[in-house]
């Protein structure tokens, strides 16, 4: 799904797809947020909190994927010079 013809790499495996791109981040932190807050007790803060921080890791977690040699479609949809892999 993130992957173009332009994009080739032997050492994709499939893993790394559109949960590793800055909107997967985004709707993971969503989804955090959405699950916790009927679930929060009321003088726990707020649900939005712990959707930012698990957002914030994901999207952490993210970067240093994309320092190894097989890269990350971060920018995902959005394409580089034909590319959505570095």
């Amino acid at each position: 799904m993130t992957k173009t013809k332009t994009d080739t790499d032997p050492w994709n495996d499939g893993h790394r797809l559109v949960t590793h791109s800055a909107v997967g981040a985004v709707a993971a932190g969503v989804v955090v947020t959405a699950v916790l807050s009927p679930w929060l007790p009321t003088g726990w803060g707020q649900p939005w909190v712990y959707g930012l921080a698990y957002g914030w890791g994901c999207l952490v977690h993210i970067l240093w994927d994309c320092c190894t040699v097989q890269g990350c479609p971060l920018y995902w949809p959005l394409r580089i010079r034909g590319k959505r892999w570095y």
